[in-house]
């Protein structure tokens, strides 16, 4: 590998190979991503360690919750982690339940 300049803040390196640059990010779930890694890895690490909201993220580190949603997914399928198995109650915040016909005629 030899040091190809820079993009953004990602030093790019040159493959000796096929003569194709790279950067930290190639390969990985966060390719593509503006966000910097810093802050991805303290998302995950909070939302796999600490239980935390993805909407609790979306405060904390200023992104987009969408963004975070599709990072957070693409990163634990890469993991092929199991998907969580509730057990007992579970409590569900801003939760809209339809009443159903309630009040309107009959067709």
């Amino acid at each position: 590998m030899i040091r190809y300049g820079s993009y953004r803040v990602f030093q790019r390196y040159l493959c000796k190979d096929c003569d194709r640059t790279f950067n930290d990010q190639t390969g990985t779930v966060f390719e593509h991503s503006a966000v910097a890694l810093r802050k991805w890895f303290l998302a995950v690490n909070t939302y796999i360690r600490f239980n935390a909201s993805l909407r609790q993220l979306d405060v904390e580190i200023d992104v987009p919750y969408k963004t975070i949603y599709r990072r957070v997914q693409r990163f634990l399928r890469s993991l092929d982690a199991p998907r969580l198995q509730f057990e007992g109650p579970i409590e569900i915040d801003e939760f809209y339940v339809k009443a159903g016909l309630k009040g309107r005629e009959r067709d």
